[in-house]
């Protein structure tokens, strides 16, 4: 990086013996924030919950969420339509099975023929 914020005086002989030159070189380079560990870090975590808040945005509002699914809303539509499904969490099933029901819900029972 050095290397390329200095091209008059890199290849002149004697560039990196004189500390005069290598003086004039430093003043040359684009001043960044020279911040002390602490400051830097807090920086460092300000910008990553600034980027992190600014996905999360656009995610939840913006179009990088349109495949999302909202389960609580699903859940619900299926608690409005009477659909029978589990609560037990052994994975995504909408749907109990036959025996599932029997089980949570003993008074409902299915006539075997």
């Amino acid at each position: 990086m050095i290397f390329l914020s200095c091209p008059p005086i890199y290849h002149l002989p004697g560039t990196w013996n004189d500390p005069e030159k290598i003086a004039r070189c430093n003043d040359t380079l684009i001043p960044h924030a020279h911040l002390g560990q602490g400051a830097a870090f807090a920086v460092f975590l300000g910008l990553l919950v600034f980027a992190l808040v600014a996905y999360g945005i656009y995610m939840t509002f913006g179009s990088g969420g349109k495949d999302l699914r909202d389960e609580i809303k699903e859940h619900a539509r299926m608690h409005e339509l009477g659909i029978a499904h589990g609560h037990e969490g052994d994975g995504y099933k909408p749907v109990m099975t036959q025996k599932a029901q029997e089980r949570d819900y003993p008074q409902h029972h299915h006539d075997k023929k």
